[in-house]
């Protein structure tokens, strides 16, 4: 067979851990590895964090407190935005300011009418609805209200669902604490029995250590990752907007360039780099 498969298998590898936020899977590995060695030098053993019942209740109860709180659409995109805190291209725009530049080309060479197959291979609904008013010879003005108003829908959608993961943060350490309670309750009805005691007084101490875990290193890092991504991904959309106003307005390519420029700058994020030569593999 040869080793096509292994290169191939690498090949795709590589590119699955590229397109990773690196930064998010550390911390999880730091902050988990930080608590089951720090438990260990406290001479305690893995097995005991590792106790179902707590975990079931504090999981159990922190999602349904958040899901009677939520309404359904807000919690079903915040599962839906979930991957983009490991995979950020999830959240990113698929828009480069190369893109821009073909599309000013394009216009100035084959008219507004040529935008109908750009709109056709666009995924970002935003973009594409974005592409879809020029190519459909909206004035620059109307363009740009239309655009705000849906811009603020979205992003006022998102911030909803990252809600949800706030609410969880906080809902989780008063779920430990009656998991705690319930631990002490078994402890009480099985004072006599000693053989029992071990259990309870476990699952008062554990539930507790999960509700405070969860809400500190996994809802709420959630919902502040989510909440950055959220921000970048509303000032990518207000770029795309100014880009598009800009075109319709057939603005020159330098003063276009320099209006993005400002929002570049403060950007993170290698799709949006100047440097780029390449576009986003859009059919042309």
């Amino acid at each position: 067979m040869g080793y096509g498969w292994v290169n191939q298998t690498l090949a795709r590898s590589a590119h699955f851990i590229s397109i990773m936020d690196i930064l998010t899977i550390l911390g999880i590995i730091i902050g988990v590895g930080a608590i089951v060695i720090g438990n260990s030098m406290e001479g305690g053993t893995v097995s005991f964090l590792l106790q179902p019942v707590p975990l079931f209740i504090v999981v159990g109860g922190t999602v349904g407190a958040a899901m009677v709180q939520s309404c359904t659409s807000s919690f079903k995109r915040a599962l839906a935005m979930l991957p983009w805190v490991f995979f950020r291209h999830r959240a990113a725009c698929e828009i480069s300011l190369v893109d821009v530049m073909e599309w000013n080309r394009v216009l100035r060479d084959k008219g507004v009418i040529a935008f109908e197959q750009y709109a056709e291979n666009i995924r970002d609904p935003f973009v594409k609805r974005a592409v879809t008013l020029m190519a459909d010879g909206q004035s620059a003005e109307k363009i740009e209200s239309t655009l705000e108003i849906e811009l603020e829908e979205i992003h006022h959608d998102e911030m909803l669902a990252v809600q949800v993961y706030e609410s969880m943060g906080g809902y989780s350490p008063t779920v430990g604490l009656i998991g705690a309670i319930l631990g002490l309750i078994q402890v009480m009805q099985n004072i006599t029995n000693p053989e029992h005691l071990g259990q309870g007084i476990s699952l008062a101490f554990v539930a507790t250590i999960y509700g405070l875990l969860m809400a500190n290193m996994v809802f709420i890092p959630l919902a502040k990752k989510l909440e950055m991504l959220v921000n970048l991904r509303a000032r990518h959309h207000e770029m795309i907007t100014a880009a598009i106003v800009a075109l319709s307005r057939r603005e020159n390519p330098q003063q276009i360039t320099s209006r993005l420029e400002a929002y570049l700058s403060h950007m993170v994020n290698p799709r949006y780099s100047l440097t780029d030569t390449k576009p986003s593999g859009k059919k042309k």
